[in-house]
């Protein structure tokens, strides 16, 4: 059995999806950013060198992604620091 519709007037009260709501890719942006910081106090052999950098990246772009979406404006910090992880990670990974 299908799911029910829902009109424009109850999606507009349950809010955004998830993945698209500012705060909640904020908030990711922010845990991201205590992972990778705490990846670099780990010594460089450690298992799970990278895997922080990788999702800070995607958290910060699909952050980025959802304020242009909502034609809001990047800080010029954001934008720099999101700059830099791009080209030091096709850096290291040899492109």
């Amino acid at each position: 059995m299908p799911a029910p519709l829902q009109s424009s007037r109850t999606r507009a009260l349950s809010g955004p999806p998830p993945d698209t709501d500012p705060a909640l890719l904020w908030e990711r942006v922010v845990t991201c950013r205590v992972a990778l910081r705490r990846e670099r106090s780990q010594p460089a052999n450690s298992s799970a060198h990278g895997a922080a950098r990788d999702n800070f990246l995607r958290a910060l772009e699909a952050y980025a992604d959802c304020l242009a979406e909502h034609h809001r404006p990047i800080p010029y910090a954001l934008r720099d620091e999101l700059r830099l992880l791009r080209l030091t990670s096709s850096a290291e990974r040899g492109y």
